[in-house]
């Protein structure tokens, strides 16, 4: 077990928002720390103002990187405001992280879980899918195996069946080192590709892509997103409904803005809708 401190100032890291904004789904707290889970690693985190003690199977690095805490958000948010001043909200959540699990079939798997689902739904299947990993998250050949009737008896609904599919569908493309392969192709290519596998849609082949294989070039579009980016980008859309291709043209429109930062300003701006409501009235755009 490795114990290691450091200093991070709240105004660059919101733990709690960050590991509870539906971007990894096996953080509690406990009343006194929090304890999360990165496929086999696991993390014990106590926080007193900005010091942080952590305890862990993994090393201060592998902390580091799940946070990317060497990326400095203060002059991201300056350069992505400059470019597009309809953005400038994003200055008030800069502190909520855009995480990077180490572990890409846990990441890929809890997305799975969260197609047509709620948050509340989602962390406690993702939980029982652990549970068939003796110790660790399971790899793609035991998720495949689980029954569809031992899913189905748990909630899983539809589910039962489209996951252990999907995971079935990556395991004869290669498993987790076709997943490895992904993370150094071109996000465009990474995309297509996953959107082959039966279940994965554009938005939930943009989960993956972000936070499984790390492109920070996707930007998965749901309704909280759309309504905070609609307004800032495309205010000629008033009013109309979000579509599938508008949704593909409103991500187009950000990654042209924003290129790699295109991820972080969609975390932000998903959870300022959840925390203010829609933008309204928005004087400026960005289009």
């Amino acid at each position: 077990m490795n114990r290691f401190r450091l200093a991070i100032s709240p105004s660059e890291l919101n733990f709690p928002a960050t590991v509870t904004s539906g971007m990894m789904f096996r953080w509690e707290f406990n009343g006194e720390s929090w304890k999360g889970y990165d496929g086999g690693d696991w993390y014990e985190v106590s926080i007193a103002g900005d010091q942080f003690e952590i305890r862990s199977n993994a090393d201060e690095s592998a902390f580091r990187r799940l946070f990317r805490l060497d990326t400095s958000t203060s002059e991201m948010v300056d350069r992505i405001v400059l470019l597009c001043p309809a953005l400038a909200d994003i200055r008030h959540h800069r502190n909520i992280r855009l995480l990077a699990p180490g572990d890409a079939t846990e990441a890929t798997i809890g997305f799975l879980c969260s197609a047509n689902n709620t948050l509340h739904r989602i962390v406690p299947m993702v939980r029982i899918l652990a549970s068939y990993g003796g110790g660790q998250f399971p790899n793609f050949a035991e998720v495949a195996a689980i029954p569809e009737g031992d899913l189905q008896a748990q909630g899983f609904g539809y589910r039962a069946r489209t996951i252990p599919r999907a995971a079935s569908q990556i395991l004869d493309r290669g498993g987790e080192e076709w997943l490895d392969q992904l993370k150094r192709m071109p996000y465009s290519f990474v995309h297509q590709s996953l959107m082959e596998i039966d279940g994965i849609g554009p938005k939930l082949a943009d989960c993956i892509a972000l936070f499984a294989l790390h492109h920070t070039e996707a930007v998965p579009i749901d309704t909280h997103v759309w309504q905070q980016l609609q307004p800032r980008l495309r205010p000629d859309w008033n009013g109309m409904k979000m579509t599938d291709k508008k949704g593909k043209d409103l991500a187009e429109h950000l990654r042209n803005l924003c290129g790699g930062d295109a991820a972080w300003v969609q975390q932000w701006l998903f959870f300022h809708g959840l925390t203010q409501g829609p933008a309204r009235g928005m004087v400026k755009s960005c289009s």
